[in-house]
């Protein structure tokens, strides 16, 4: 079953009304939404459904910076997390990366096309690596049986 054809599930973790709703409006519809304004409601939000996708903003009330990658992470390891922030810093945009964002963004600045094709390429690095991560399991568990 192709992308188009599923109705993905988006939980799309944003302290800013504005900021939440104007993405809504640009990954437009045939997506399932929902929001969460603070790290402790997405939790929540995570424990009680199943998401294809979490859009993270970095700075919420109750959690800032890369230490809300990692909280997040920590909460949905399976899920890929596409971070969204308002500052354009390659450093940061790095270190996410490496705490396992599959993509950084800044508000305001992709176009639908943009957001849909970072959508659908981190489901597929996330599901690669969720894959790869089983094979290396297995293996490792053949040579412990060896």
């Amino acid at each position: 079953m192709s992308m188009k054809q599923e109705r993905l599930n988006i939980l799309i973790v944003e302290d800013d009304p504005g900021d939440a709703h104007l993405l809504i409006e640009i990954i437009g519809t045939g997506y399932q939404v929902e929001t969460a304004n603070q790290l402790k409601s997405a939790a929540g939000y995570l424990s009680d459904c199943r998401y294809d996708l979490i859009f993270l903003d970095l700075n919420l009330p109750d959690s800032t910076g890369l230490e809300t990658v990692v909280s997040v992470q920590k909460l949905a390891p399976e899920i890929p997390i596409i971070v969204l922030t308002g500052l354009e810093d390659d450093t940061l945009a790095y270190d996410a990366l490496q705490k396992g964002a599959q993509d950084f963004l800044i508000k305001g600045e992709s176009s639908e096309s943009q957001l849909h094709r970072s959508i659908r390429y981190a489901i597929e690095r996330n599901r690669l690596m969720v894959s790869l991560q089983q094979v290396c399991d297995e293996r490792e568990e053949l040579e412990k049986a060896l």
